[in-house]
């Protein structure tokens, strides 16, 4: 997918602490996690439902451990969702503003999505929502990608 489409935003959702789920076995998905370099993900904590199959198994994971599991895992996904925003500090992209918020009488905070689905903020003299504009994008905040609007 990368090679046929260029800065393509590849996700993914992952469970963690799953009965019978083995240090080795999350290791392991860490590992995948890590030499995917995904451009984000969500981490879920394995709950057992009442009445799934899953709430029957054995070797359920402890409480805590599932915790921890959950914040390692995410720490990946951050630092991999972080690397991916920042192959594109310097570029020009379109951005469709889906909110702002006033800074004073002729300024605006506004913060929208770039078709690859990249968070950006930037500052604007006027309210801009529902509105696709370029933007160059000139750093990032640890958050989201600061753009200029051009």
């Amino acid at each position: 997918a990368r090679a046929a489409i260029p800065g393509v935003a590849i996700t993914t959702d992952v469970i963690v602490g799953f009965p019978g789920e083995s240090e080795d076995e999350f290791q392991q998905s860490l590992e995948f996690v890590r030499q995917m370099n995904f451009a984000g993900g969500h981490v879920f904590t394995y709950s057992a439902r009442p009445g799934t199959g899953a709430a029957r198994m054995s070797g359920h994971v402890d409480h805590a451990l599932r915790k921890s599991r959950n914040a390692e895992m995410r720490a990946v996904f951050e630092a991999s969702a972080h690397a991916y925003q920042n192959q594109f500090v310097g570029q020009e992209l379109p951005v469709l503003w889906e909110s702002a918020s006033p800074l004073g009488l002729d300024s605006w905070t506004i913060s929208g999505l770039t078709d690859n689905y990249l968070r950006v903020t930037a500052q604007a003299p006027r309210k801009l929502w529902n509105v696709i504009t370029p933007v160059e994008l000139v750093g990032n905040n640890g958050q989201d990608l600061v753009g200029v609007i051009r």
